[in-house]
């Protein structure tokens, strides 16, 4: 019994050991496939990225079609065509030399606006042979009252007179604090002013906004607030003192359109109003 056992179990021994032989040369035809697809999807991808390459350089980079043959600059004259034309020789960018498609166009838009005056710049190419310059300009909204003379956009950021072409008729911020830490180029933080660019900006935006003749806006750091002083026209006298809120601005205007509209339809013309009030609001 003992040998008919043993005989029976050679066999399947063997048959283990040919499966194990078989499994293992099964795992190292798969892992030879597996290098072989892997090397050959490196190797295709360095041929195409090699193709790329050369195919930029000989039809984009080396091609004298795309070489600059005109420089079309769309400025303000705070900003003159001059200056942009500096920036570009100081960046090595010259008309008949430098290929268009190897322009770095972001380094051009940056420099372009580190320029105070400047508050965005568009660098474009125009196939074949054409970049394109577009700056739109910081304009002055106020002037602030102080030594020296500053003027301010309606983003906050404060403008210098030179840089702002010596602007005149806008309307004068008094009250300003600690007016020597003010610098060119740097947008403001403070509430009260913010408030008055705010009260500027959305006056020019409602219909009642052209009875506004804005003569000095004066700061109140309290609240915070603003006192807005109007010279005569439509329903407000010479010298008309209006406060308005900060905070809640557009609804402190609706109350005040809807009184001086009350008031102007009785023959009334406003010389104070303080709409800081949202009842009862004092009026003279």
């Amino acid at each position: 019994m003992a040998a008919k056992s043993q005989k029976n179990t050679t066999p399947k021994k063997r048959r283990s050991a040919k499966m194990s032989q078989g499994d293992s040369q099964a795992r190292r035809n798969s892992l030879k496939r597996i290098f072989f697809w892997t090397g050959s999807l490196l190797l295709l991808l360095v041929i195409l990225c090699t193709a790329s390459y050369g195919f930029r350089k000989v039809f984009f980079v080396q091609n004298p079609y795309f070489i600059i043959r005109n420089i079309e600059i769309h400025t303000t004259k705070n900003f003159s065509e001059d200056s942009v034309r500096q920036i570009l020789a100081d960046l090595g960018v010259q008309k008949g030399k430098t290929n268009l498609m190897v322009l770095d166009t972001r380094r051009i838009r940056q420099r372009l606006e580190k320029a105070i005056i400047v508050e965005r710049a568009r660098v474009i190419r125009r196939l074949p042979d054409t970049l394109v310059i577009s700056i739109l300009q910081r304009v002055a909204v106020a002037k602030l009252h102080c030594r020296p003379q500053r003027f301010i956009d309606d983003q906050g950021y404060i403008l210098p007179w030179w840089e702002s072409g010596g602007i005149g008729f806008l309307p004068e911020i008094t009250g300003v604090r600690n007016p020597s830490r003010l610098r060119p180029g740097k947008p403001v933080q403070e509430r009260p002013l913010l408030g008055a660019l705010r009260f500027l900006s959305l006056i020019g935006t409602r219909p009642e906004g052209v009875s506004f003749d804005i003569a000095t806006i004066q700061l109140d750091y309290e609240l915070p607030s603003i006192y807005v002083y109007l010279r005569e026209r439509d329903a407000f006298a010479a010298n008309a003192r209006i406060r308005i809120p900060v905070e809640k601005m557009p609804a402190a205007l609706d109350r005040l359109r809807d009184i001086v509209r009350l008031r102007l339809e009785d023959g009334h013309k406003t010389h104070f109003a303080d709409v800081t009030y949202e009842r009862n609001v004092p009026l003279e």
